[in-house]
């Protein structure tokens, strides 16, 4: 009786070789879908974020008859501060460490649902004034929460606060628009729906809410300490106190912005290319208009509605979805 051994045949190195690289291959091909899949459904979230932003403005403005004010202003005059940003109260008077308005984040916590925070703050004060004195001891806590609301998923933030336990805002508002920025040399300094010298109703949007800029993403703002590329700034007020500037932090009336460039200004390389790099204002993060999605930017309407802006909008069409009463009325939405 003859036995027959059976024997199987195993892989060669080489065909072995061939699977790996076919399989690379493939994850290769995936990979660039995969991440387009991430980034639709982080960009998807973050229109939803700005969309309770909006709307908390739209019905701030509804239970107040007036938007709140951005916080931030350029000062006029001929001092030793002429033409620095600096803050006001909300009745444009120009106020001392211990009293000056808070950001418009700030204001709007009980429309996105965050009374627990709100109530911690005394916004007639600073959100860092010593919580040793009595008037405003809890507003560096209230301050220092982190509120997912005011974070773009896109950022990649490795904290949610900065290094002092300050909370980041990837949002903010646009309250000036610089002279020149729509192509013509005509064109003066103006004023958007936000700023920090007023409190605006919104009658006074005549170019319509539906085409007007109210808030805009200012991504990727933070302090050195925590991988970012800003350092506090520190201003001197007219009676001798001085303020922290921290324009990364969502309680922080600094983090209200100059719309000196357009969109994504200096996007990449992270870090922003030799000559603009994101520590130098008006690059990259840094005062601007500025995403990490591909392509453009989420900003908010006063009315309410959020919608996306391409990085290669027209400098003149950009500058009129900015103005709110320029008399140009644009519109390049869906």
């Amino acid at each position: 009786m003859n036995i027959q051994k059976s024997t199987s045949r195993g892989f060669t190195l080489v065909e072995l070789l061939v699977v790996i690289a076919i399989i690379g291959i493939l994850i290769g091909m995936l990979l660039p879908a995969v991440q387009a899949v991430r980034e639709a459904a982080r960009r998807t979230q973050c229109a939803n974020n700005m969309r309770q932003i909006g709307l908390a403005l739209f019905n701030y403005e509804s239970a107040h008859m007036q938007f709140p004010s951005a916080g931030q202003a350029k000062r006029g005059g001929g001092g030793s501060n002429a033409g620095q940003n600096v803050f006001f109260s909300d009745r444009g008077v120009l106020e001392s460490f211990g009293n000056a308005a808070p950001s418009v984040q700030a204001y709007i916590l009980p429309f996105i649902e965050q009374n627990n925070v709100a109530t911690l703050f005394n916004l007639r004060y600073r959100y860092d004034i010593d919580p040793s004195l009595p008037e405003a001891s809890t507003n560096q806590q209230a301050a220092k929460s982190e509120i997912a609301v005011y974070i773009c998923p896109s950022t990649g933030r490795s904290s949610l606060a900065d290094s002092e336990g300050y909370g980041f805002t990837d949002y903010s508002a646009p309250v000036t628009v610089r002279p020149g920025l729509s192509g013509d040399p005509d064109q003066p300094r103006f004023k958007c729906v936000l700023n920090g010298d007023s409190r605006r109703r919104i009658s006074a949007i005549t170019d319509g809410t539906s085409n007007t800029i109210a808030m805009a993403e200012d991504a990727g703002r933070a302090d050195v300490q925590t991988g970012g590329f800003m350092v506090i700034k520190t201003e001197t007020m007219d009676d001798g106190t001085t303020a922290n500037r921290r324009s990364w932090a969502w309680a922080d009336p600094d983090n209200a912005f100059n719309v000196d460039k357009l969109v994504n200004n200096s996007q990449s390389p992270v870090g922003g290319p030799p000559g603009c790099t994101w520590d130098i204002v008006n690059c990259g993060p840094n005062e601007e208009t500025f995403s990490f999605h591909p392509g453009g930017a989420n900003v908010a309407l006063a009315d309410g509605s959020v919608h996306f802006i391409n990085a290669d909008v027209a400098a003149r069409v950009f500058a009129a979805l900015m103005s709110k009463n320029g008399g140009e009325v644009v519109s390049i939405f869906d």
